[in-house]
């Protein structure tokens, strides 16, 4: 198959992957499921653990992150991530590959855990902010989204660089 064919497949693929989540998300798993909140949840938990593994005295409750028994953050379904996962995994589903399946599975646990961690790291900052400056950091989505964004986007160029099989294969190359 040719390098265009593969780049129209590649891109009808995205297309047709996002627009299937984003139909299926918001008609039917958004309202119909506990996926949001149990994201929100998780990175509520895993944010009070890290302020806890850092020595504050966190607690999370109501999707409010607590330091010294004072509100810092709170989690809203926005913040879950939950369309940054889809997005990072429908790139990485609709690129063929050049090594197996299993190749695939790997970096979509690696880098969905990568961007969770970051995820993580934004509440545990925000946390942090607002315990020592008393005041709320306003352009968090605007520094969270080109953070995470950028690291997403060097995910997606690693993964076509070293997995993805876009490349023509050259017929008169040596094996």
């Amino acid at each position: 198959m040719n390098t265009n064919k593969k780049a129209y497949t590649f891109v009808f693929l995205v297309l047709a992957m996002y627009g299937t989540w984003y139909l299926l998300y918001e008609l039917w798993i958004s309202p119909h499921t506990r996926l949001d909140i149990f994201f929100k949840d998780l990175t509520g938990d895993f944010s009070h653990y890290l302020l806890d593994f850092l020595g504050y005295d966190a607690f999370y409750k109501n999707q409010l992150v607590s330091i010294d028994g004072r509100a810092c953050v709170s989690i809203g379904v926005p913040c879950n991530a939950v369309p940054l996962y889809a997005l990072f995994s429908i790139f990485i589903l609709a690129s063929s590959n050049k090594k197996s399946f299993l190749w695939k599975l790997i970096f979509l646990v690696f880098g969905n855990v990568f961007i969770f961690k970051l995820n993580v790291i934004r509440i545990v900052l925000l946390a942090l902010h607002h315990h020592y400056a008393q005041s709320n950091f306003e352009q968090h989505h605007f520094v969270f989204n080109t953070v995470v964004w950028t690291a997403i986007f060097l995910m997606w160029v690693y993964w076509l660089n070293h997995f993805a099989n876009f490349r023509e294969e050259n017929p008169h190359s040596a094996a």
